[in-house]
This record gives structure tokens, C-alpha cells and sequence, in this order.
């Protein structure tokens, strides 16, 4: 922190875990460890909601769906029992009173079987001994408070966590956004009623998973597409990017990236950035060799809208994940009876409690440290080193090709020195009135998808110093701009195709610019200007063609008659 001249400091956390766990932890490590008691109200659920919940992965039988619908329904409206008694409508209600309702409501007694009731009401008393559905529930106004940064901790539930989860995150995804869209009857905004929230998500191919389904899946993707507007940000961490979802993915304007090493994840990041990635960062080796604290970001809303190398500054906070609140955690599931009401904390014994607490890790047989563990001092000559590694591989000089993209290109003044003092090649401008093919320079790339290859071409024609002279004169001037691509494998071919197109629609060829592995063609029509170059990956080939002018309308125009006439 010394070296970024920061200082550490603590944020203001709140801790919700199970309310089962938490009624069974003394007063004071609630207090020290900032819990609160997290509960899911069950008429929150829907019918495929409860599905997730009473059997793994969500595959009940369509009987025990419709049993469950009925009793919701039932709990919901109220039911008249076999001896005309009536019970009534409960808007809030727990698992209790669903399954109070499959045993006396003579409806349900009429159309399931026996053995359909019971094996339901075993999972619902399952679910109810979880200690996490309790009427009321933790609503997202519990939880998203303005100034402070709340973690939802459900790993004392085990292997029910993740479903558990996954029903929680897909009812505070409904929660958030109804909120924040919220109107009142006066026609003004409700948005106070909750600020705006960052949800952030953690193991999110568990949640929203590129194959399969969950209950969270569509309630996230739906929250990354209406959120942006009304103040709903969301991040989703992951080990796995390749499992992740490509709906949730396409709806990011920003991924940062650490060292990867599988094949899988690799291929994901190159697909899925949402800005140019140079050649550089598509090396497998350079993304699996990250240093610690180095990340690759891809952000589409920034000017140039490519990938480039962040340092992440150290943490101001320590860090809160400590094994010691895990094991009390256990040590509760193990002291609590199965059989305990929500509604009232049990009387744990002092002593037990402090068994645990003061757990003697220093008794503990020592393990020797691995003979290959590098220290600290061997940790920085390493990250020097790869830092250094980056640097120069990053270096102009040794680049061979820098992609850059604007939103339009930036009109500079010409320099009063001879380009060829401050450029490491030499530009080369040569008038023609008729092509010859032989005096083109083709770019040849390595394997990049058609789409990046297009993107490439068309930022090195905008952006190269000297087809950005040619074309922009005025800061007045507006563009349009062709994309031709062929997988030929004979890039001569559409350079004569392209040329023949652009002369039909009255231009005029003007000259030929050289410049490194370039060549731009250059074409004029009155105070029109067009220039294209050419590129290859493999068997594909893109031409984009660019056309420049001062009046929309004639820049509109041509470029419509040259789509018409260039080859699809």
C-alpha cells in the first residue's frame, strides 16, 4: 500500500447467513463478524421455484408440480375443510402451512394419492429443516442498503447451497429492477426506494450457465438487459468463462480478464471480448503467464475500444474469508436438534461454545514448508521479470500490427517535419491511372474470425497516418464505409473486382500509398474521396472501402450505388 500511497481501511459489511446458523451463534461473534439472519419467504417461490428446492435439479415429477401449484394456490385463496370449516387466505405463510394444507384440504385429498402427498410433504419438512424459508423473508430493501457492501454467505446449507442461492439471486433480481422501475401515483419516480446496486455474483456458471438451466438464469440475463438504465449494475466472477452463458456475457460493456490456462476459457475470452484484441493478447502462453495483480481489460466504451493491460492496485481492506467462522458454522449444524423452531434461539451451553472458539491451532503437528515454494523476494524477481516481459513485448517497435478504434477519427494538424524523420518506415506515394495487382501490398493475418478481421481492416484505413491524410481534410466531413468479404483464397481476384466496381460508379483512380505492410488505393469523384486496402487470415479476405466527403447526401448516395455494384 506504501508504494501506491494508499492507506488501509475498513468498509462497512453486513454478513447475512442462514437464519438456522444464525440463531445458534452467541451474541457476540454476531456482533464481531457483522451477521445478520438471511431467509427466503416461501411465497416468494413459484412452482418451479419449489421444484429446484425439494429435488436436485429441478426434475420433479408433473404430478408433484401440479400438487405443489394446488397447495400454493390453496395457501394463497383459502380452503374450506371437510367439516365446513373455513381457513383463511394467508398472504405470507410457511412451509408449515403447506403442508398443514396437503393433509387436511379434502381438494387435494380427492385428486393425489396418498403416497404423492407424502412423498411431498418429506421434501417440504427436508426444506423446512434447511432453516432458511421462513415467512416475511429477507427482501432486497434488507439488502441493498446505500454505503454498504453486503455478502450473502450460504455455504453452512452444504450441498443445498447452490439451489438455495440460485432461487435467492433469481427473487432479488425481481426485487431490484421492479424497485428501481417503480412509479408512484403521482407520476414521479419511486427509484428512492432502493439505490443503486451492484449485484454481484460470484461462481456465476453455477448460476447462469452456458448449457442447462437454473432458477436464476433468465431472472440474471433479464436484470443485465433492463438493469443498465435504472441504476441495476452487475458483475459476474467466474474460474470458468467458458460455462458461462453467452446471453449474460453479450450484455457486457466490460470483462477483465487474470491468467487463464485452460484451452476452453482461452477461446472463450478471445470470442467473447467486447473490444479489438491484438495479436499479442491471443497468444495462449501470454495469457496463461499473467503476473499476479495483472489483468487484461476489454471495455467497448472507451474511445478506442480495444484491449489493453491493467496493474490492479492492492486491496485497502484484509481480507474476511477465514476458516475459523467456517468451522463455527459447523459446529452449530452439529449442536442444533433438527427439530428446532425458527421463531426462538436455542439455549447453547457456554462451554461448548467456547470449545470451539478457542480451537488450539497452535497445537497443531507443524507441517515443513514445500522445498519448491518460492518466497516473497523470489515472488518479485519473478513478477520483475514478467512485468518486464510485458513491456517489451508491448513495445511499439515491436508490434506488428496496433488496432485501434474510435468513434470517429480525429482530425489532426498536420506536423511541419518530413514524416520520414518520425516514422520507423518509409511512405511511399505513387499516382496511377490503372492498377497493377503485383504493386499491392496484402496484409496477411493469422487465424482471426471473419468479423475481427473485417474490424482490423476498417480501423487501419480510418486510422493509418497516411490513408487518414488522404481522406479527412475538414472536420466537417462524414463517412460511410463498405465491407466486402470472400473466402476465395485469392485476394488478387477481389482487388479487381472491387477496383472495377468503384470505376463503374464514376470514380477516378488517384494514387497508390505504401506504407509498412500496407497498401491503400485511393480514389477521388469531384470533393469525394475513397481508399481501400486488403487483408488476409487464412482462406478469408476483407476489403473495407471507405468513403469520405463533405455532404451527407452525396456521401450517402455513392456509397449506396457502390454497394449495388460491388460483388457480395
Amino acid at each position: 500500500l506504501k508504494k501506491w500511497n494508499l492507506e488501509a481501511k475498513g468498509f462497512s459489511v453486513a454478513v447475512y447467513i442462514p437464519r438456522r446458523t444464525y440463531v445458534g451463534l452467541p451474541d457476540e461473534v454476531k456482533k464481531k463478524a457483522r451477521l445478520f439472519p438471511l431467509s427466503i419467504g416461501p411465497r416468494e417461490l413459484t412452482v418451479s421455484d419449489w421444484s429446484y428446492v425439494l429435488e436436485k435439479g429441478g426434475s420433479l415429477s408433473t404430478t408433484m408440480e401440479n400438487l405443489i401449484g394446488e397447495t400454493l394456490e390453496s395457501v394463497r385463496k383459502g380452503y374450506t375443510l371437510a367439516s365446513g370449516e373455513k381457513v383463511p387466505l394467508k398472504r405470507d405463510f410457511s412451509i408449515k402451512d403447506m403442508i398443514q394444507c396437503i393433509e387436511s384440504n379434502p381438494a387435494i385429498e380427492e385428486l393425489y394419492k396418498p403416497a404423492t402427498k407424502t412423498a411431498l410433504i418429506q421434501r417440504l419438512k427436508r426444506a423446512d429443516r434447511l432453516g432458511v424459508f421462513h415467512p416475511g423473508g429477507t427482501s432486497a430493501q434488507d439488502l441493498a442498503v446505500a454505503g454498504q457492501i453486503t455478502v450473502i454467505d450460504v455455504a453452512p446449507l452444504g450441498s443445498d447451497a447452490e439451489a438455495v442461492l440460485a432461487i435467492l439471486t433469481n427473487m432479488l433480481c425481481r426485487q431490484v429492477l421492479t424497485y428501481r422501475m417503480a412509479w408512484t401515483d403521482e407520476g414521479t419516480s419511486a427509484r428512492e426506494e432502493l439505490p443503486p446496486t451492484w449485484l454481484i455474483i460470484d461462481e456465476a456458471h453455477t448460476l447462469v450457465p452456458r448449457g442447462g438451466n437454473t432458477p436464476a438464469k433468465d431472472a440474471i440475463i433479464g436484470y443485465a438487459k433492463l438493469g443498465r438504465r435504472f441504476g441495476c449494475s452487475l458483475v459476474l466472477c467466474t474460474q470458468q468463462p467458458s460455462a458461462v452463458s453467452d446471453d449474460a456475457i453479450s450484455q457486457a460493456d466490460i470483462i477483465i480478464s487474470h491468467s487463464l490456462s485452460h484451452d476452453n476459457d482461452i477461446r472463450a475470452l478471445q470470442q467473447r471480448a467486447p473490444a479489438v484484441m491484438p495479436d499479442q493478447f491471443r497468444d495462449k502462453v501470454f495469457i496463461s503467464s499473467l503476473p499476479r495483480g495483472v489483468a487484461l481489460v476489454f471495455d467497448q466504451c472507451t474511445e478506442n475500444k480495444r484491449g489493453f493491460i491493467m496493474q490492479v492496485k492492492p486491496r485497502l481492506s484484509r481480507h474476511g474469508g477465514t476458516d475459523r467462522l467456517s468451522g463455527l458454522f459447523e459446529a452449530v449444524r452439529l449442536l442444533i436438534p433438527e427439530d428446532i423452531e425458527d421463531e426462538t434461539e436455542p439455549e447453547v451451553e457456554e462451554e461448548e461454545l467456547e470449545v470451539v472458539e478457542e480451537e488450539p491451532i497452535e497445537d497443531l503437528p507443524e507441517v515443513p514448508r514445500p522445498p519448491l515454494k518460492l518466497s516473497k523476494e523470489d515472488w518479485k524477481v519473478l513478477d520483475g521479470w514478467m512485468k518486464d516481459y510485458i513491456k517489451t513485448l508491448f513495445d511499439q517497435e515491436k508490434q506488428e500490427y496496433d488496432i485501434i478504434d474510435e468513434s470517429a477519427p480525429r482530425i489532426e494538424e498536420p506536423p511541419l517535419e518530413p514524416m520520414s524523420t518520425s516514422m520507423e518506415w518509409e511512405l511511399e506515394r505513387v499516382p496511377i491511372t490503372e492498377l497493377d495487382t503485383d504493386q499491392i501490398r496484402i496484409h496477411k493475418f493469422g487465424p482471426l474470425s471473419a468479423l475481427l478481421l473485417g474490424k482490423a481492416m476498417t480501423r487501419q484505413v480510418l486510422y493509418s497516418r497516411a490513408s487518414h491524410e488522404f481522406l479527412f481534410t475538414s472536420e466537417k466531413d462524414v463517412r460511410e464505409t463498405c465491407l466486402v468479404e470472400r473466402d476465395s483464397g485469392d485476394p488478387l481476384e477481389l482487388i479487381e473486382d472491387v477496383t472495377s466496381a468503384l470505376i463503374s460508379a464514376g470514380l477516378t483512380l488517384d494514387e497508390l500509398i505504401h506504407e509498412h505492410n500496407f497498401t491503400f488505393v485511393c480514389f477521388r469523384m469531384d470533393d469525394l474521396r475513397v481508399a481501400f486496402t486488403v487483408g488476409t487470415s487464412e482462406e478469408k479476405e476483407s476489403i473495407p472501402v471507405v468513403i469520405i466527403g463533405s455532404n451527407r447526401s452525396k456521401v450517402g448516395k455513392l456509397a449506396g450505388q457502390i454497394r449495388g455494384i460491388l460483388p457480395s
